[in-house]
C-alpha cells in the first residue's frame, strides 16, 4: 500500500479505539449513577421503616428526581408524627413543598434586607472625612486661643 493508505487506516483505529474508551467512560458513569439512585432509595426505605412510613420504590424515585435525598428523609421524619394521613405520597409532596416555599420566602426575605443594608451603606466618607477635619481644625484653634487666654492671664509661666 501507498503511505496515504496506511496512514488513514491507523487513523481509523485511533478514531475507534477512543470511541470505545469513550463509551466505557460513558457506561461506567450510567452505573455509578444508577448505583448511586439505588444506594438512595435504600436509605429512604431503611429511613421510612424507621419512621414508620409506607412509601414505594417507585413512588420515592419520583421524589428523588425533583427533590434531594436529605430534604425527603426531613419531610419523612417530619410527617411521622402526625396521625391518620391517607395518602402519605401526596402529603410528604406538599411538606416538601411547603418547605421549598420557606426557603425561597428565607432567601427573598434575606435579599430583601441586603438591599435595604446596600440602600443605607451608601456612606460619603469623604463628606464625614471633611467634617472631621474641619472639627481637628476648630480644635487645635479653640486650645490655641485657651493656651494664649491662660498665658495672657498668668496660669502658664515658664
Amino acid at each position: 500500500f501507498p503511505p496515504s493508505y496506511t496512514n488513514i487506516n491507523n487513523t481509523n483505529s485511533i478514531s475507534s479505539s477512543s470511541n470505545q474508551n469513550q463509551n466505557e467512560t460513558e457506561e461506567e458513569e450510567k452505573q455509578d449513577s444508577t448505583s448511586k439512585i439505588n444506594n438512595d432509595i435504600k436509605d429512604l426505605l431503611r429511613h421510612c421503616q424507621f419512621c414508620n412510613i409506607r412509601l414505594t420504590k417507585k413512588q420515592l424515585m419520583i421524589l428523588l428526581a425533583s427533590y434531594k435525598k436529605e430534604k425527603i428523609m426531613q419531610a419523612i421524619t417530619t410527617i411521622s408524627s402526625i396521625s391518620d394521613i391517607k395518602n402519605t405520597y401526596n402529603y410528604i409532596i406538599a411538606t416538601l413543598n411547603d418547605m421549598n416555599k420557606k426557603i425561597v420566602s428565607n432567601i427573598n426575605e434575606q435579599k430583601l434586607k441586603n438591599k435595604n443594608i446596600k440602600k443605607t451603606s451608601k456612606i460619603d466618607f469623604s463628606s464625614i472625612e471633611q467634617q472631621l477635619l474641619e472639627l481637628d481644625n476648630k480644635n487645635k484653634q479653640i486650645n490655641t486661643e485657651e493656651l494664649e487666654l491662660k498665658i495672657k492671664q498668668g496660669h502658664y509661666v515658664n
